[in-house]
């Protein structure tokens, strides 16, 4: 790690250099992720987490190439990164069929694969990446429980366990049920369901090993990894291997018209009610035996939840800044929650960073201005992307397999949110001070989410 008097996209400031505090709510992939792109830049951060030790939970979780580009330059010589693929899934496409069985086209996962970003287990992830606040000396305060923010002309804070605290500003990462969203702004809105929900599990490869029906799944073990999918009308099951076959998930999303699937990590499901929903499936044989394979316990059914974009991420003072699933909550379709939660917390950093201790508020302000309109954006297409998938035209993918491939825009998974914070903080300081229109670069040109096909990095990640 090499400290540097130069800013710039891979620039790393002296510790404290900045004499800007910032509180951090919330020890997710955005919270950590904040925390550890602000301590680059200089910032003193304390992250508050309710929970009383690192626990993250779920299955797997994709960043993309557009985030993988930041995370890949933590630690010595890229640590974090070779830590991280020790990891990953070597999953390099997913074959697609329908219900029946029948092939229908090959989906590559460009943006996602290894080399071009990180498919792996969430808890994988936290931990490797709160392991790295820890190397950097980051603070974080466990059974730190949030009751209320604060802010004024000078400084922002909250009541935690009953106490004041106070920061230069505050980042909340707290969540898709945030309690700061509240404080940020009056539009507030209650999850809105999809009309969908999907089981969920991950569990050893050693469960489905000595099973001659279920172990098809694990060809390649120890050299790849594989990943399937099969599409019915209302109803999709994904299933594929993890650390080169170590690890077996699957998700079901099936239709849940009521909304009454419980939105929760935590509350177990049971398997058969999957097995029940496919059970005339043709080709029931070959998957059915992976699913009654998976351990008590190992499943949830989670609710798939929308929200309406709000309006602003940012409290009035501008202090209390809102970021990741707290601002922004996705669709797994728009496979870009945690890689828009790692370019917030990239941006908000360099922005402090140019602004200064005195200007906290207008760099704040600065990076919703260059943040909004591209999360919104992707926001809102994850849901069209959802839509057209689970309600698929068979007789338009007759004529055209590659229908069913999923979308790689190029001005997603192709950005470069560092490099562009640099050049467009500026811009953006300048028409928040002459009250004039921001028009931002990281969109298409339109403003509309264009589905261009991803063609990959120029420089594997690796070279760092």
């Amino acid at each position: 790690m090499t400290l540097s008097s130069v800013r710039g996209p891979d620039a790393i400031a002296e510790p404290r250099s900045s004499g800007i505090n910032v509180i951090v709510v919330g020890l997710g992939i955005g919270g950590l992720a904040a925390a550890i792109e602000c301590h680059r830049k200089g910032h003193l951060v304390t992250i508050l987490e309710k929970a009383s030790s690192p626990r993250a939970q779920g299955d797997c979780i994709g960043i993309g190439t557009n985030a993988a580009r930041v995370v890949s330059k933590w630690g010595t010589n890229g640590q974090v990164h070779r830590q991280l693929e020790a990891q990953v899934s070597h999953v390099r496409a997913v074959d697609i069929h329908d219900h029946t069985g029948a092939f229908i086209v090959t989906n590559e996962m460009s943006g996602f694969r290894k080399g071009d970003g990180y498919f792996l287990n969430r808890c994988d992830l936290a931990n490797i990446l709160y392991k790295h606040t820890q190397e950097l000396g980051i603070e974080v305060k466990f059974s730190a429980r949030v009751s209320e923010y604060f802010e004024t002309h000078e400084s922002a804070g909250v009541i935690v366990n009953g106490q004041r605290m106070s920061a230069d500003c505050v980042i909340a990462s707290d969540g898709v049920h945030s309690k700061a969203r509240g404080f940020v702004t009056d539009m507030d809105p209650s999850p809105v369901s999809s009309g969908y929900a999907a089981f969920r599990a991950y569990f050893d490869a050693d469960e489905i090993t000595s099973d001659p029906e279920a172990n098809w799944l694990l060809a390649g073990a120890g050299k790849t990894d594989q990943a399937l999918a099969f599409v019915g009308r209302g109803c999709e099951l994904t299933m594929c291997t993890v650390k080169l076959g170590q690890a077996v998930m699957w998700i079901f999303t099936h239709a849940d018209p009521n909304g009454n699937a419980r939105e929760s990590w935590t509350a177990p499901a049971n398997v058969q009610d999957v097995l029940d929903r496919i059970k005339d499936w043709p080709c029931w044989g070959r998957i059915a035996p992976i699913i009654k394979r998976t351990p008590a316990g190992k499943a949830i059914n989670f609710p798939l939840l929308t929200r309406p974009p709000l309006e602003t991420w940012l409290s009035p003072e501008r202090r209390v800044l809102l970021v990741g699933d707290a601002a922004h909550p996705y669709l797994p379709m728009a496979g870009q929650g945690a890689s828009q939660a790692i370019e917030d917390a990239a941006v908000l950093a360099i922005a402090l960073e140019l602004s200064g201790k005195e200007n906290v508020p207008l760099g704040l302000q600065a990076a919703e201005k260059i943040r909004h309109h591209r999360a919104t954006l992707i926001q809102t297409g994850g849901k069209e992307n959802h839509d057209s998938w689970h309600q698929p035209d068979w007789d338009a993918i007759k004529e055209n397999p590659d229908l069913m491939k999923t979308p790689r825009p190029t001005w997603i998974l192709g950005h470069d949110c560092q490099s562009s914070a640099y050049e467009e903080l500026p811009i953006a300081v300048e028409a928040i001070l002459l009250h004039k229109e921001y028009v931002p670069v990281n969109i298409p040109a339109e403003g509309m989410h264009r589905a261009n096909d991803f063609k990959g990095l120029k420089q594997s990640l690796g070279g760092r």
